[in-house]
């Protein structure tokens, strides 16, 4: 089992499964981010978690910043399957910042890739 905790004080597990957890400081559910088998971290994501304004999906950072054991992420958008390599996430993703609006809310720190780079890896 690994654990790491980002910057907003939200907890990241990787179960012995390869099951991956996101524990929000500021919630007492968990929510389940994705699965990792064989190195490959798999990823599912509905037409809600497309940021429209940018034109880009969303991954939870501090999965990407530290060593979660995978090489490549199969992301799963609106039927599609990507497989997108780590290294192209990490050299081409940035930040988006929202407005906090309710005091104290911890959110979860992600990293953005354009929809223009993710159909590239389209299988």
């Amino acid at each position: 089992m690994l654990k790491v905790e980002d910057r907003n004080k939200n907890l990241i597990t990787l179960l012995n499964d390869g099951t991956i957890e996101l524990k929000l400081a500021t919630e007492n559910r968990i929510r389940l981010i994705g699965k990792i088998k064989d190195k490959i971290l798999f990823v599912f994501r509905e037409t809600k978690h497309l940021h429209y304004k940018t034109n880009s999906i969303g991954f939870n950072a501090a999965l990407i910043e530290n060593d979660f054991y995978f090489d490549t992420i199969e992301l799963e958008y609106n039927g599609i399957k990507y497989l997108i390599p780590k290294n192209v996430l990490v050299d081409n993703s940035f930040y988006l910042h929202f407005k906090n609006t309710i005091i104290g809310a911890s959110y979860e720190l992600q990293k953005f890739l354009s929809m223009d780079i993710i159909k590239k890896y389209k299988i």
